[in-house]
């Protein structure tokens, strides 16, 4: 029990790294992008990107950094 709880910061804190690629992938790239209805077309890629992904990914690293702190915090804790 004492190995997974001391994984837990560092899992977390990969899972936020990749929250973090995708927000910059999908919406902080194109922030300048967006129309009125929250729709961005990359005409080379011919890929439309949307407001409200920002959004989700924004929270899921958020909630992910939060646990990856408190997970550390509290492996750190217990040793």
């Amino acid at each position: 029990m004492k190995t997974l709880s001391g994984m837990i910061g560092p899992i977390l804190f990969g899972v936020a790294v990749i929250c973090a690629y995708f927000f910059h992938a999908t919406y902080y790239r194109w922030r300048g992008c967006f129309d009125a209805t929250g729709r961005c077309f990359d005409p080379q890629a011919g890929v439309v990107y949307h407001q409200q992904a920002g959004l989700v990914w924004g929270v899921l690293f958020c909630v992910a950094i939060v646990g990856a702190i408190g997970g550390s915090r509290l492996f750190r804790n217990r040793t």
